[in-house]
């Protein structure tokens, strides 16, 4: 049993956001934050006790956190990366969400074919394929974590929106396990396979990008071409699940938390 804590903070956009452990989880941006020594005492004012056990959450923060997005569209949560907890937290939340309030999606930062991959063989096979599968295509998952693809796993498998559960928005890492994906029998019936090819290609120009030395204009550069390319994703699986649902999807969304902070500034 994992106790953790909760925070509540405001937006503008009259959506919430709530903190696990580091992880901020949040679908606005506060229109005057608060300064860095007001935000202990904000913390610690607004804490409540949340459980993650056996998959599900519990506590008061459940509670808060169930209230609070009942009539937003999207719930973001803006993590520090390759923490074990984290994961385990989304699916519990993706679960209850769904349950409560018809999230059926999650938008996350993996690559969309290893993501359709591991998706696909969870749906047709247990857990220890699932494993095996993301040990063998280790170089094309952005977190090579057993709990990142159990995260992948449960969700694609307990979804239940007209299109595959889980959007890896983010770049194509290595090609060669896109064309195997494409090659099996799932990645052959797959209607999107265009749609991955041109990822592909985006990945591709991205990736030289990030030659380019850290902080320079160049690197800029890259860095909001690659978050653009999470918007052209997001955009093109939306409107999939828009037509195949006949309303607007809701939709978890779980990044980096600088990413978060940017991915707010163009509106769809």
């Amino acid at each position: 049993m994992t106790p953790v804590k909760t925070s509540e903070c405001r937006s503008r956009h009259g959506i919430v956001a709530a903190g696990l452990l580091a992880a901020v989880v949040t679908v606005g941006q506060a229109e005057q934050p608060p300064a860095a020594s007001d935000l202990e005492a904000l913390f610690r004012a607004n804490a409540y006790e949340l459980v993650l056990s056996d998959g599900k959450l519990s506590g008061a923060g459940s509670d808060f956190l169930l209230a609070a997005t009942e009539d937003v569209p999207f719930v973001c949560i803006g993590e520090p990366h390759n923490v074990s907890d984290i994961p385990r937290f989304v699916s519990g939340l993706f679960g209850q969400l769904q349950d409560r309030h018809g999230f059926h999606y999650l938008a996350i930062e993996e690559g969309p074919s290893i993501t359709r991959t591991v998706a696909s063989e969870a749906l047709a096979k247990g857990d220890d394929d699932v494993r095996k599968l993301a040990k063998k295509r280790r170089k094309a998952l952005h977190f090579r974590t057993v709990e990142e693809v159990e995260m992948i796993a449960d969700v694609a498998r307990t979804s239940r929106g007209s299109i595959v559960g889980v959007w890896g928005l983010d770049r194509v890492l290595d090609p060669s396990a896109l064309e195997d994906y494409l090659e099996s029998p799932a990645g052959r019936d797959d209607p999107q396979a265009a749609f991955l090819r041109e990822r592909a290609e985006w990945s591709a120009d991205n990736l030289s990008r990030y030659d380019a030395p850290r902080g320079s204009a160049e690197s800029q550069s890259a860095d909001r071409h690659r978050e653009d390319g999470f918007k052209t994703g997001f955009r093109h699986e939306y409107d999939r699940a828009i037509a195949g649902d006949g309303s607007p999807a809701r939709v978890v969304f779980r990044f980096g938390h600088v990413h978060m902070g940017r991915l707010e500034g163009k509106r769809y």
